[in-house]
């Protein structure tokens, strides 16, 4: 590329910015109790393909270490539907020395091939991480280990795979533990294909941690790559450690570069802040999607303290802080900006009955000006017309656990008997930094079936 018009690009870069808008979090869950995935959850790649989105994630689960599983939507912000009930990739996959198999990064290589890397544990190498690498004909599987395996020998956690002239480039988190455990540069590796041979980059790091006193001096956990004919971009968690890894605090960078040997960080960095989204602690090892004017990033979301309800969770606040789930953060390239997601459905609301959904963080909105509901809902035939049935209840406030106690705004939604309603309503003076909506039925005497929360946040 002429560099006058690299050099333009770059400028551009530079004289942007990106608005956060939190996403449905947290967006993927652990199974539960006795599923594969009962433990923690992981972000490992995500993939659109034929208008599908395909999120990849590793888990603990069953007294088991790390597994490889898959989820599927319609939609970038989902909802996600875990696919089948065991991974796609499991700890029996190879000759059964395998201890962890994590960090899957996939890339499609045609119609019907698709390359799934992966960082692999031995029980009788447990110092190192090896890399693997299985094939499929389609993102869910089955895939077929190669035979070759494993491509490369020591060289951490797999971040992200990328093409550039046909020549395949490999991101990882490696050395693992330059500062503390699981954080370290951002190394790289290239080959001519995906089964090798691969050339590793180990005393040149594509990223090395950044100097002491930044905001990401601890290093880095592993992160996505991808080139867009031009540039290699870059979205990373940067962290500050804690004595307990799992209590270490990560924001969000980007970075760039023109070879994808050395990358250049964002002057605006970072551009994603865990204090964001309600009890935020971490963003982790972060994935991204790009969809102008929008980037979507999925990352591991950790915590600040537990925060489900007792009486649904409690199994899983006890295993805090080992608590770890995926979540999704959107960067809009435009201070205008119109995000949709679904906020929750439920099949029945009974009589008299107030409903959110208890596996959702109270939503972040401190970057939008108003938002719009979307509800959906079904009368029995029985049901009183013309007459209220449900109230939607919108509580604000400046931290998750300073909610208003009254609702902020409440919108009245009539009964039409017999027939499923969409009523939208919403409001252009939000003045907030978190949002909590809910549902109430308000017939005396009858339910309220097939209800949907959709809301669109706008700025």
């Amino acid at each position: 590329m002429d560099n006058l018009v690299l050099a333009a690009k770059i400028n551009a870069i530079e004289n942007s910015s990106f608005v956060q808008i939190s996403g449905p979090n947290p967006l993927i869950m652990p199974g539960e109790q006795g599923a594969w995935d009962d433990g923690m959850c992981e972000m490992c790649d995500i993939l659109k393909d034929n208008g599908k989105y395909y999120l990849y994630y590793h888990a603990t689960g069953r007294g088991e270490s790390y597994r490889v599983g898959v989820a599927v939507s319609d939609n970038p912000l989902g909802p996600f539907v875990k696919h089948g009930t065991e991974p796609i990739l499991d700890l029996t996959f190879g000759d059964g020395n395998d201890r962890y198999i994590a960090c899957g990064s996939i890339i499609k290589e045609s119609t019907d091939k698709y390359y799934l890397f992966y960082s692999l544990q031995r029980r009788d190498d447990m110092l190192n991480y090896y890399i693997g690498l299985a094939t499929a004909d389609n993102p869910l599987g089955p895939f077929k280990k190669f035979d070759g395996n494993p491509i490369m020998k020591n060289f951490g956690y797999v971040g992200g795979v990328t093409k550039r002239d046909g020549k395949y480039y490999m991101f990882n988190e490696y050395p693992t533990r330059v500062q503390a455990v699981d954080y370290g540069h951002i190394s790289y590796a290239f080959a001519d294909s995906p089964e090798g041979p691969w050339t590793t980059c180990r005393d040149e790091p594509a990223m090395p941690v950044a100097d002491w006193g930044t905001w990401d001096d601890a290093g880095y956990s592993e992160c996505n790559v991808k080139f867009d004919g031009t540039l290699f971009h870059m979205f990373y968690g940067g962290a500050k450690t804690h004595a307990n890894r799992l209590l270490s605090q990560e924001s969000m960078g980007y970075a760039y570069s023109a070879d994808g040997r050395k990358f250049f960080k964002y002057g605006k960095n970072p551009v994603a802040h865990r204090e964001n989204i309600a009890y935020g602690a971490a963003m982790a090892e972060c994935c991204f999607l790009a969809e102008y004017p929008y980037v979507y990033v999925y990352h591991t979301l950790r915590y600040t303290k537990p925060w489900l309800p007792e009486n649904k969770f409690a199994f899983e606040n006890r295993k805090f802080p080992n608590m770890e789930h995926i979540g999704v953060q959107v960067l809009s390239l435009t201070e205008h900006f119109s995000v949709s997601y679904q906020a929750f459905a439920l099949d029945t609301l009974a009589s008299g009955e107030t409903y959110t959904d208890p596996a959702k963080l109270p939503l972040s909105v401190m970057n939008a000006r108003g938002f719009a509901l979307s509800v959906s809902y079904r009368c029995d035939e029985d049901a009183a017309g013309d007459t209220p049935a449900l109230l939607v209840h919108v509580k604000t406030g400046p931290s998750p656990n300073a909610l208003t106690t009254e609702a902020t705004y409440t919108f009245t939604l009539p009964s039409y008997p017999g027939k499923e309603s969409r009523v939208d309503v919403g409001a252009d003076d939000l003045c907030a930094r978190f949002m909590q909506v809910e549902v109430e039925n308000i017939d005396p005497t009858k339910p309220i079936r097939d209800v949907s929360v959709n809301v669109t946040l706008v700025g």
